[in-house]
């Protein structure tokens, strides 16, 4: 994916655009992205809709890996609230409800 890539916020590359270049889905797009970016490969998206591309500065770059890591954080927060929520109903047998965490949301 990343010979498709130009540098620059101003030579982003959308989905689409990489999906018409390519011949591949989004689906595929996406996941060698991910695969580029697990190698290190700087492939940054400002989550403005205007794609994808080569950070230029390290500012470009900062940005980028502090939001990732912040997105990053929140998934494992959220994962593990559902893993205690499947702890509490296996070893007490307590489903948690809408009523307990808006009571939950008070204390």
């Amino acid at each position: 994916m990343i010979e498709h890539l130009r540098q620059g916020k101003e030579n982003a590359k959308t989905r689409q655009e990489l999906c018409e270049i390519t011949g591949l889905s989004d689906r595929q797009v996406r996941k060698l992205i991910s695969e580029e970016r697990k190698h290190g490969i700087p492939i940054v998206n400002d989550c403005d809709g205007k794609g994808y591309y080569i950070p230029t500065t390290t500012e470009e770059h900062e940005t980028y890996t502090k939001r990732e890591k912040k997105r990053g954080f929140y998934i494992s927060n959220t994962a593990s609230k559902q893993e205690l929520c499947l702890i509490l109903n296996a070893k007490f047998g307590i489903n948690i409800t809408p009523e307990m965490l808006e009571e939950w949301k008070t204390v």
